[in-house]
């Protein structure tokens, strides 16, 4: 039992990051009013999104290309200058665009620029304590935000704080100490340079996973950013809060799934157990939603929770469809990252990019409620699932490739 633990303790931490996002989402709901709930939610979505952004894809091609040997990592000697140009547009960017068209805080671009430096700097060191195959610091630095986060939740609720003003600059200084040490542990990590990759290919594995990593995330905050800016903070609170009471069991099973099928398709693979796989997941999926159901009203009828089930019903049902559609993504997305050639991946980009782009275009103007942008993100997803699956079935036993 003590091995078994010890040997996945690593998503033992994921689980708990993601069960205390959760758990503050639930606890601030409570203590803060409606209009400042809903700017709480998009401070915690521009973190999310700023970490999994982080480099554009150029993390995924480090972990590709990067070796270690004795705890020193051997690096290519472009990676620094381009970390550093991808760290300067990504934050400097991304916060000039929140602070100006999703925050109401018009005068804290300082601050949030040092919440957007502490997120992507915390996911490089992430990955370099992951190339070390060091999983359990790795999750450490990466979920350490969300600690932090829940240990103001709790002195918010036994002080009874109720001002998102205060929230906001406890949240500046924890990023502050938590950037100050990444860059200390940054400077204590042992690096050699050399050329371990080509100019083009380095420049197509960047562009590659670059087209992929903003077709996700764009598709996995669309929704947010949209109903911030056009329905207002106090709708999207409301919305965000249904989220991530709805969506949150799905995302720990997608974890799951990804962290299990990702070693499990390396070593098998075919047509036939994809297929299982899928048909598996789809009757658990459909399980955890009955039971997710029962739980929540359960909790509703307690007063744990405030959802009012007869108004939002829909909305709860999309939810439930879209916390599937992810599962699947998935698996599919572990079984194309275990086994397929780079110029799969491309195309399989390419096509996502497309397709989604088609469905946001055509319908977006058609948009007049909060329920349609659930739909429509239901709908770019269902899109994006469909293609990595059809790029799934296109792998094969016989002639498997090793990515390049």
């Amino acid at each position: 039992m003590k091995r078994m633990i010890r040997d996945h303790f690593s998503f033992v931490l994921i689980a708990l990051g993601s069960g205390t996002i959760f758990l503050c989402n639930i606890l601030f709901k409570t203590l803060l009013s409606e209009t400042d709930y809903g700017e709480y939610s998009i401070l915690i979505t521009f973190i999310a999104t700023v970490f999994n952004l982080g480099l554009l894809g150029l993390d995924k091609v480090l972990m590709r290309v990067t070796t270690i040997k004795n705890k020193r990592i051997y690096l290519d000697k472009k990676f620094p200058w381009a970390i550093g140009l991808t760290i300067l547009f990504v934050c400097v960017i991304g916060t000039y665009i929140f602070n100006k068209q999703f925050f109401v805080g018009s005068n804290s671009f300082i601050k949030i620029l040092i919440v957007a430096l502490s997120a992507v700097l915390s996911m490089i060191s992430y990955n370099f304590y992951r190339l070390k195959s060091e999983f359990v610091k790795a999750q450490m630095i990466s979920n350490i935000w969300k600690f932090g986060l829940l240990l103001f939740a709790f002195v918010f609720y036994l002080w009874q704080f109720h001002e998102f003003t205060l929230l906001f600059n406890a949240v500046f200084v924890l990023c502050t100490v938590i950037l100050i040490t990444t860059v200390i542990l940054l400077f204590k990590t042992s690096f050699s340079y050399g050329n371990t990759i080509e100019n083009k290919d380095f420049i197509k594995f960047w562009i590659g996973f670059g087209v992929s990593i903003s077709v996700l995330i764009g598709i996995t905050f669309f929704d947010r950013y949209y109903i911030k800016e056009i329905f207002g903070a106090a709708t999207f609170g409301n919305y965000f809060y249904l989220a991530n009471i709805f969506l949150f069991p799905f995302h720990l099973l997608q974890n799951y799934v990804g962290f299990k099928k990702l070693v499990f398709f390396k070593e098998n693979f075919s047509r036939t157990i994809l297929l299982k796989q899928t048909q598996n997941l789809f009757f658990q999926s459909i399980l955890l939603s009955i039971v997710l159901c029962v739980v929540a009203y359960l909790a509703n009828f307690l007063q744990l929770i405030e959802v009012d089930f007869k108004s939002e019903i829909w909305l709860i049902l999309s939810f439930l469809f879209l916390g599937m559609i992810k599962v699947f993504f998935g698996l599919f997305e572990s079984a194309l990252s275990a086994r397929v050639h780079i110029r799969l991946i491309n195309q399989t980009n390419l096509v996502s990019l497309i397709i989604v782009g088609l469905v946001l275009i055509l319908t977006i103007s058609f948009i007049e409620t909060v329920l349609d942008v659930a739909i429509l993100t239901c709908a770019m997803w269902l899109c994006l699932v469909l293609v990595y699956l059809g790029a799934s079935l296109k792998l094969n036993q016989e002639n498997l490739k090793e990515a390049q």
